[in-house]
């Protein structure tokens, strides 16, 4: 599980990083949007919720909501 989380970790990294840069072409967005939902798909599975420390599961879950508002901004 923890290649998981780590693989995981790589999408968090790349929207943070994409969001502070505030940049919004299409490809930009494309890339958001897919590693969040790829975050969202990961949380749906419970054994992979179950493993993620409370700072993962907060950072994990700051980064999806960032993400969210930077796309619908």
């Amino acid at each position: 599980m923890s290649t998981h989380i780590e693989h995981s970790f790589h999408s968090v990294e790349l929207c943070n990083k994409l969001v502070s840069e505030g940049v919004k072409s299409e490809a930009i967005k494309d890339d958001i949007k897919r590693n969040k939902e790829h975050l969202q798909i990961m949380l749906s599975n419970q054994e992979f919720a179950d493993a993620l420390t409370s700072q993962q599961r907060t950072d994990i879950d700051n980064c999806i909501t960032a993400s969210e508002t930077f796309l619908a901004g």
